[in-house]
């Protein structure tokens, strides 16, 4: 990442990625650091086509029983490969995070939670620095060739996970949890003000038994992100998987925001 030309001053604007998998906290720690992620032009992950379309992108899903399953040399050629998008980062990780898949189909599924990660990770993090940061462009929207990177829908227009957490990411009243410090955010994109907002948050295990429940009322300006709840303490008792819900309503009790982390 380099300065800008004349004065050698941080331009705020590079098309340098990255494109691979990345932990969601990453974007965190980058927009945070302002530089090239005060606009940023260009960044993605690879992505997963959802299962019910995989075979019109994959002519051949054989299994080669040399490769890692489901792979074959098909796979390859449309872009599972090591390059820029590091597809085998983004396995090897999904196997980490959920386990080795045991079929097509669940297979398909977990990289379609990487997929809803992945995508969220990135306009959360731009939206709790929604007035430092410009925006946040992604390579690409969709390919134009059958691709297993870089789409939030595919080559036949099949969304992905991708697609519709980012849409909640950006949605114009959002509630998310701050994946830098666990803190619970409202993000406000609109010119309008709102008050008496509720938000609700909510821990469970893997059970469904509720761990903590917390509600806080808040007023928001316009175009402002508003920090309400800490859940640091309250993640930081539980090594096992835990499930952190969120809730937005406005004044009359109506929901306007749900999210849900694990």
């Amino acid at each position: 990442w380099k300065a800008s030309w004349p004065d050698n001053l941080p331009g705020g604007a590079y098309s340098g990625g990255s494109y691979k998998w990345e932990d969601p906290q990453y974007y965190y720690t980058k927009i945070n650091e302002g530089k090239d992620w005060l606009f940023k032009d260009e960044t993605g992950i690879p992505s997963q086509v959802p299962y019910e379309s995989l075979a019109k992108n994959i002519p051949t899903l054989v299994h080669d029983t040399t490769l890692p399953y489901p792979f074959n040399n098909d796979w390859g050629y449309l872009d599972a490969c090591s390059g820029n998008g590091k597809y085998n980062l983004y396995y090897y990780e999904m196997i980490k995070r959920l386990g080795a898949p045991v079929s097509l189909k669940d297979f398909s599924d977990k990289m379609q939670i990487m997929n809803a990660d992945g995508y969220r990770g990135i306009f959360e993090a731009s939206g709790h620095k929604l007035n430092d940061n410009g925006g946040v462009l992604l390579w690409k929207l969709n390919p134009a060739f059958p691709s297993v990177i870089w789409q939030i829908f595919d080559y036949y227009l099949a969304p992905n996970a991708g697609y519709y957490t980012m849409q909640a990411a950006c949605e114009k009243l959002h509630v998310q949890l701050n994946l830098n410090d666990s803190v619970v955010a409202v993000v406000n994109r609109q010119y309008e003000s709102f008050n008496n907002l509720t938000v609700d948050a909510a821990v469970y295990d893997i059970n469904g038994m509720q761990l903590f429940k917390q509600s806080s009322q808040l007023n928001i300006n316009e175009s402002d992100v508003k920090e309400t709840i800490s859940l640091a303490a309250v993640l930081s008792k539980y090594t096992e998987l835990s499930f952190v819900v969120l809730n937005l309503k406005d004044a009359k009790g109506n929901p306007v925001s749900h999210n849900v982390y694990w």
